[in-house]
């Protein structure tokens, strides 16, 4: 087989395109993944902020939060409220944390693979020039 630097140069390029395709789609996974944790993260903090002046109109209205009487079950549901708003972000961040972790490791493994495909082209392109040089080295000695 002739040495055809044609066939190493689209293989060089279709890995490219590849490479570079697969980046396309992990920065827009990574775009849809901060859009998704922003907007989860302004309706969990709205939704807390919506529920916390309820929940004291709640117990205003049954008598147990006045300015005469403060019932220990008030300050029991405004901690359980605030560690629910707490456990809940706190979810949500981990969750947004290990997306981030999983494209990172996806990055990285793709640069690999495309450094490693790479690697490949160049050591068939080297052995297909070797063995041509060989050809040549054999018909000049009249092996051939």
């Amino acid at each position: 087989m002739a040495y055809d630097p044609t066939v190493y140069d689209a293989r060089r390029r279709n890995a490219q395109n590849a490479y570079g395709s697969n980046q396309a789609m992990q920065l827009y996974s990574r775009f849809l993944s901060s859009n998704t944790f922003n907007r989860g993260k302004r309706d969990l903090v709205q939704s807390y902020n919506d529920a916390t002046p309820k929940l004291f109109a709640a117990f205003g209205r049954s008598g147990r939060n006045t300015a005469n009487v403060k019932s220990g079950a008030t300050g029991v549901a405004a901690n359980r409220l605030a560690q629910s708003r707490i456990d809940a972000l706190g979810q949500l961040q981990g969750n947004y944390d290990q997306q981030n972790y999983l494209s990172d490791k996806q990055d990285f493994d793709s640069l690999s693979n495309y450094n490693n495909l790479l690697s490949d082209i160049e050591r068939d392109k080297t052995r297909a020039q070797s063995e041509d040089a060989a050809v040549i080295m054999n018909r000049r000695a009249g092996l051939i």
